[in-house]
């Protein structure tokens, strides 16, 4: 099975150029922070424009925003963000998820944020579990020990999904199983963090949520096959040499992003990804940095 990478569109991305994606991950936290203050409580959550073209759509929260910037306090509530959802109509949407990655905080913490992502998991599931879309839970930890204690944790659950998910929509149905808190992490780390869930969850197919580029190509860590989708904002070709390309093309910034950045990035993460590993070459390891 071929592994998806998913532009994620935040509302600052959300334009008339993104009328030609085939798929995006819409993020609540982004479309709620565009109209409040940290503390503001919500009436709704904005929706996104989203053209009838865009057929792979998938919704998050927004965890990582709303832990590193407001604290942990969530502007919106469960309802509202179901609301949300239903109105983008996707194929999954990420039940809430704590992130974990965050070195400063004790394992006391970390455990903490690991049980209120297990409760969340469970509410959504236990009051909407008939939804059109399939809930997404996500395995949450710091350490290769807290993911393994997470996934066997959340294991009675995913089973659960896992069947009801089957028998609803047949063997090919959207049902994954996110990994969480990998940005930052070396590629070697990522790796062992999710062969450890892999091992633990056995025939799920999972969902790493913002492993960036310089995981993908390494050639020492590949992504295990039961990664089916990854998730990306590193696209937009603000960086280096993507910087002088924008500038000189003459398009508006968000039109050279949907319509030539995010092209190139796509292709070269699949180029990347269908090499053989021991085979690939300087360049393709190191195009990034040039």
């Amino acid at each position: 099975m071929a592994r998806v990478l998913i532009p994620v569109i935040s509302c600052s991305e959300d334009c008339q150029y993104i009328a030609n994606l085939e798929r995006g991950l819409f993020v609540a936290s982004s479309y709620a922070g565009s109209v409040m203050s940290p503390y503001t409580t919500l009436s709704a959550i904005p929706e996104p424009k989203i053209p009838e073209s865009m057929q792979q759509r998938y919704c998050d929260w927004g965890g990582f925003r709303i832990m590193a910037a407001w604290n942990g306090n969530v502007p919106f509530t469960e309802e509202q963000y179901i609301t949300w959802c239903r109105a983008i109509k996707p194929l999954w949407s990420a039940t809430w998820d704590y992130p974990c990655n965050d070195s400063s905080i004790s394992h006391k913490v970390v455990m903490s944020r690991q049980n209120e992502t297990t409760l969340s998991a469970w509410f959504f599931w236990v009051h909407h579990s008939d939804e059109a879309f399939c809930w997404v839970p996500t395995v949450q930890g710091r350490d290769i020990e807290d993911y393994r204690w997470h996934a066997k944790c959340l294991r009675p659950l995913i089973e659960q999904m896992q069947s009801f998910y089957r028998e609803r929509d047949g063997e090919d149905n959207a049902f994954c199983v996110g990994i969480g808190s990998l940005v930052r992490r070396k590629a070697k780390i990522v790796k062992a963090i999710i062969e450890t869930v892999v091992k633990e969850l056995p025939g799920v197919k999972f969902h790493a949520w913002g492993v960036p580029y310089k995981v993908l190509k390494d050639p020492e860590a590949p992504l295990p096959d039961e990664v089916t989708s990854t998730d990306t904002s590193s696209y937009n070709g603000r960086i280096g040499k993507g910087i002088e390309k924008s500038k000189n093309s003459g398009m508006p910034q968000r039109q050279y992003t949907f319509e030539k950045a995010w092209p190139a990035y796509e292709e070269k993460v699949n180029r990347v990804a269908s090499l053989p590993k021991q085979n690939g070459t300087l360049f393709d390891f190191m195009e990034d940095a040039i």
